[in-house]
């Protein structure tokens, strides 16, 4: 009861009006149903500031919490109503659930343990579960409570979070291509790409990757491989990839990445070395995304240092790029993007080394089947300060298992 009183002024929020008529559980939840959030939430502490002990009320008002993108004002009433009720399962699932959304999963996986002395065989909580041993790390278990919540209330939502679960970490194969085509005499390029990544343990992963270009009439080719490895929180990515005796793809690309996911996305820093037969690029590159629910936006710079074996001074160009993407269908995205100097380091060629000012707009699809393959389709187009133009098309087919 004193757990009780002290959240009734919590509850009531401010500027609630004790007098006021207070609304029937009915009506709240009816407005509740109609996605009217803000009035929901209102009538809901009315009726908690009238009646501390009305349990069910301080439930929905936890829920509107979530619904609206407050977990951290949610959870601490979560936590009010299972102090007073020790056996009220929504509550100890609200809890965990609230603790994932402010990615504390090893809290959380914590939390849920009650939930589950209490439902053993709830699906909620094994969907809770999965999510929260994902985000702490322990990939396999998570997949496998993703499963079970999945097989046992084969829910669109429980579906989809399973597959997007495989998909992010599960093993998968992919293959691209792109073709450019330039405005002023330069022959049309083409590229082949594969790429192998599978995970050898939960936080480690090992990738393999070939890739074929022919541009400016010059075929090349190169390979390689790398790993990533994920200590809690935080990706570490080394690779590189090597063509001696290349001459549009580099002899040697070195890639150093380091990350930390916190609450809103990913921030990172990446170091690149590539080396060319007449010149060098070292590149330095801080970005960071931040991602909702059904969409992400994300901001990069890049610093490119050249340093040509025929000339004494070095040249800088500098890279700014954003881009978005949003969920339009369960299985459907579409992604924007400016960039404004070199367009993608990772297939870096001697047309785009030095001072290199160019301006690039994308845009692209891609479509996420049940069988775990996702199919992408993109458009670059790029005018540069010589008064050239280029526009690129890419598709990449990616399969995960």
């Amino acid at each position: 009861m004193l757990v009780a009183l002290l959240l009734t002024t919590l509850l009531a929020g401010p500027g609630a009006d004790a007098q006021a008529q207070v609304p029937t559980q009915a009506e709240a939840e009816e407005l509740a149903r109609q996605g009217q959030h803000v009035e929901a939430l209102d009538a809901f502490r009315r009726r908690a500031a009238n009646n501390p002990n009305d349990l069910n009320a301080r439930l929905w008002i936890a829920r509107l919490h979530e619904e609206m993108g407050r977990p951290d004002l949610a959870e601490p009433v979560y936590r009010s109503v299972l102090l007073e009720a020790p056996d009220n399962v929504d509550a100890a699932i609200g809890i965990g659930r609230t603790l994932v959304s402010l990615h504390r999963g090893e809290d959380a996986i914590t939390a849920l343990g009650r939930a589950t002395q209490l439902a053993p065989k709830d699906p909620n909580i094994a969907a809770s579960l999965g999510a929260a041993h994902l985000q702490a790390g322990n990939i396999k278990l998570g997949l496998s409570y993703l499963d079970m919540a999945a097989s046992v209330a084969p829910t669109p939502e429980n579906q989809l979070a399973l597959e997007e679960a495989r998909r992010l970490h599960g093993h998968r194969v992919e293959a691209s291509a792109f073709y450019e085509q330039f405005s002023e005499g330069v022959p049309d390029a083409g590229n082949g790409n594969l790429l192998v990544d599978y995970r050898l343990h939960d936080r480690f992963r090992v990738m393999g990757r070939g890739q074929y270009q022919r541009k400016f009439d010059v075929s090349d080719q190169r390979g390689g491989g790398g790993f990533r490895w994920q200590p809690p929180y935080m990706t570490v990515v080394v690779s590189a990839l090597f063509g001696p005796g290349n001459d549009v793809l580099p002899e040697a690309d070195a890639l150093f990445q380091v990350g930390q996911t916190v609450r809103y996305g990913t921030w990172d820093l990446q170091y690149r070395y590539v080396s060319f037969p007449d010149a060098h690029v070292s590149v330095f590159s801080p970005g960071i995304r931040w991602e909702g629910d059904g969409a992400w936006f994300g901001v990069r710079y890049a610093l490119a240092i050249t340093d040509y074996a025929s000339f004494l001074n070095n040249e800088d160009s500098h890279t700014a790029a954003v881009e978005s993407g949003y969920r339009v269908r369960p299985r459907v995205w579409v992604n924007v993007g400016y960039i404004y100097g070199v367009d993608d380091f990772d297939t870096l060629s001697p047309d785009r080394l030095g001072a290199f000012k160019a301006h690039t707009i994308r845009g692209g699809v891609r479509i996420d089947l049940a069988s775990l393959t996702s199919i992408v389709g993109g458009y670059d187009y790029q005018w540069r300060e010589d008064d050239s133009s280029m526009s690129r098309v890419t598709v990449k087919l990616i399969q995960s298992f």
